[in-house]
């Protein structure tokens, strides 16, 4: 069995590194990391909602002195599942692409995080995405209704920490977010070309 196992939680990587899973990583289970030198912090992403970021907050300020106060927050895209729980981490400096910064802003009405926290308290997600009930989808064995909804992605941060002053010099941001979906087998596919999707 491999060593590495998609539970919730808290997962140690390594050399600073942490990543904190939501199985099953469909619609609002996003997961987020967590990156520590000494007592400089980053995080990557927060959840989709308050009960949802503290507790992950919490887990990374057990596991991990230097997660005691988030210094930077990245943002990979605005998306809420990976935004909602900003608020939590008031005093971090937010990075993201200028993409997702406008994306964010227009999301709340043209005010900036702190503004719209200011002008109206905490946000909260009010319903999650459940599926209808004709949808029937099992993950380990791949059968059931072929459209069902997924989504994946992959965020790559390029950035440069001076381990001395703690500077952090951000060179790119990429997000990929190839739409929604996936093909299990080459017969559904094709059904979802055929279909338009």
């Amino acid at each position: 069995m491999s060593k590495w196992q998609y539970t919730k939680g808290l997962h140690d990587l390594g050399r600073g590194c942490y990543s904190y899973l939501q199985p099953d990583g469909s619609w609002g289970w996003s997961n987020a990391g967590l990156i520590v030198d000494g007592e400089a912090n980053l995080l990557v992403d927060t959840l989709f909602d308050l009960k949802l970021t503290r507790e992950m907050l919490e887990q990374m300020r057990a596991a991990v002195p230097a997660a005691r106060s988030i210094g930077r927050l990245v943002n990979t895209h605005s998306n809420g599942d990976h935004t909602f729980g900003n608020q939590l981490v008031k005093d971090a400096e937010i990075i993201a692409s200028r993409a997702c910064a406008e994306e964010m802003k227009e999301k709340l009405g043209g005010l900036s995080p702190a503004e719209y926290y200011a002008k109206n308290g905490p946000l909260t997600v009010e319903r999650m995405y459940e599926p209808p009930d004709w949808i029937v989808w099992d993950d380990k064995t791949y059968r059931g209704d072929a459209y069902a909804t997924f989504g994946w992605g992959c965020d790559v941060v390029d950035l440069e920490v001076d381990p001395d002053t703690f500077e952090v010099k951000l060179h790119k941001i990429t997000a990929v977010q190839p739409g929604y979906g996936r093909f299990v087998t080459a017969r559904y596919g094709q059904a979802s070309l055929a279909q338009g999707n």
